[in-house]
């Protein structure tokens, strides 16, 4: 069983997988310097992170190709689930990278029993973009599904940065 988390550059999709993989998630404060002056923001990090699932900072990616993380032995069937992080779609890296991730999640796909879709969307988006974010995760869901209102229960969309 294989779970694509998807989401634009940001958004906190390998800050999910950390928490779906149970590590501590906090608020620390981090510094940057523009042009000799400092800001300070709130992010958040994880407590002994998973490795290969780097949370960033900065307005690159910090993620540069997929990864999966597999959680063990779940539910009632005892069965692994494959949580699979990309770099995000739009990505700063370039349309090549997007071009790549989504051959590669098409593969992954292709050889998944099943199939689901976590959305991670930047609140913010959705007033700054009008909507853009939306429109380029529904793009990318059409690369998947034939019919969304049949495959509808495979996405779950969350929203970030609230």
């Amino acid at each position: 069983d294989v779970v694509i988390v998807v989401g634009k550059t940001g958004v906190g999709k390998s800050l999910f997988i950390q928490g779906v993989a149970g590590r501590k998630i906090v608020s620390v404060k981090h510094h940057t310097d523009y042009s000799g002056s400092t800001a300070v923001t709130d992010v958040f990090e994880a407590v002994d992170p998973v490795p290969g699932f780097g949370v960033g900072h900065k307005k690159v990616s910090n993620t540069k190709s997929i990864n999966c993380f597999v959680h063990e032995s779940v539910g009632k069937l005892k069965k692994d689930i494959f949580y699979v992080d990309s770099p995000g779609f739009e990505d700063t890296a370039g349309p090549e990278v997007d071009i790549a991730t989504s051959v590669m999640l098409s593969q992954v796909a292709k050889m998944a029993r099943s199939l689901r879709f976590v959305v991670l969307i930047n609140f913010a988006s959705l007033l700054e973009d009008r909507g853009g974010a939306m429109r380029a995760v529904l793009k990318l869901a059409q690369a998947f599904v034939s019919d969304f209102e049949i495959d509808k229960r495979s996405f779950m969309f969350l929203f970030t940065h609230i």
